[in-house]
């Protein structure tokens, strides 16, 4: 019998060092830990031993011990197998496994907006305020647009709703936004809101139905949906980046807020009108800041102003004669 931990998700930035616990009290059977025989890292990807990613490592309470990691590659996971010798003179041997994974811009971008030097929030909590931005409030402001295309046959007039006929779709957060029909028109022709709609077919099962068109055959079928942003944030454009920063920043401000209200109230400035500001209400007043950046990046807040995508303007035809024609 061995002691394992759980496979960790490590979030890690470049040149940092991290430790990890493993608690052999299962298999010491009621001994303590004498020494440590050895602790190294194999790369579960090729088999072999992995030089570099064990730093060091020490014995902890009697009963713990504890690896400090260094290195390691974006996308491996690794196996830390650790050999000990208990006080009861057993050899006992223990694994962690480790997934580690890229500290990318968008947790760089948070952490540089919180200046969290306390660490009181971990990495992981960072990227559940980056994901919770990415798929909830930036998602539904700047939804991704997807297209798919039906060929007509004459026949065929609703089409079930999941990821194989609209890869990407995601209940109750993706939406279809419009529908072409035919498609490929100079101008382009589309269905009315009154002419299709959503219909569910059974507890789990739901349709998209023409209820005054059914494609022909040789015609196309072309329907733009949404579908929630990637949790890894690679499908946000570079002109939305700062922005989504912002939101998850605004996030992790709440987080830490909430954990410094448990604290004992903590002093952290004293402006010149002697009013003590806590950190609790530092972050919260950050919070409301970055979140009020976001807004305005992406024109939420009522006032800034986004330029349009697309412009439309009626222009009376013909010309009258004589009328000057209009140029670039």
């Amino acid at each position: 019998m061995s002691a394992q931990k759980p496979i960790l998700q490590i979030y890690k930035r470049p040149a940092e060092r991290f430790d990890v616990t493993l608690d052999f009290t299962p298999v010491l059977a009621g001994s303590t830990i004498q020494s440590i025989t050895s602790a190294a890292a194999v790369d579960l990807d090729t088999g072999g031993a992995a030089a570099g990613i064990v730093a060091g490592s020490a014995i902890s309470a009697n009963v713990n011990v504890v690896v400090e990691i260094q290195a390691g590659t974006a996308g491996k996971r690794y196996r830390i197998d650790i050999l000990v010798a208990s006080a009861a003179g057993k050899a006992l041997q223990g694994e962690i496994w480790l997934d580690v994974i890229a500290w990318d811009r968008f947790q760089q971008g948070v952490a540089h907006r919180i200046q969290d030097s306390a660490g009181h929030l971990s990495i992981p909590a960072i990227v559940g305020c980056v994901q919770k931005a990415l798929k909830g409030r930036y998602t539904q402001a700047r939804p991704l647009a997807k297209i798919k295309d039906f060929a007509g046959d004459g026949i065929v007039f609703e089409y079930e709703i999941n990821t194989t006929n609209f890869p990407d779709w995601v209940d109750d957060a993706s939406f279809f936004r419009s529908l072409e029909y035919p498609a490929g028109e100079k101008v382009p022709v589309y269905l009315d809101g009154d002419e299709w709609g959503v219909v569910r077919i059974s507890s789990t099962s739901k349709k998209l139905r023409l209820f005054t068109t059914v494609p022909a055959t040789g015609k196309t079928l072309r329907i733009e949906y949404s579908s929630p942003h990637k949790e890894d944030g690679s499908t946000v454009p570079d002109v939305d980046f700062e922005a989504v920063c912002d939101l998850a920043a605004a996030y992790a401000c709440t987080a830490l807020a909430a954990v410094y209200n448990q604290l004992v109230a903590q002093v952290y400035s004293a402006p010149s009108d002697g009013a003590h500001q806590t950190k609790s209400q530092h972050y919260l007043a950050l919070a409301k800041k970055y979140e009020g950046q976001f807004e305005a990046a992406l024109g939420l807040d009522g006032e800034t102003k986004q330029p349009a995508a697309t412009g439309w303007v009626e222009w009376e035809s013909p010309l009258a004669e004589g009328s000057p024609k209009l140029t670039h």
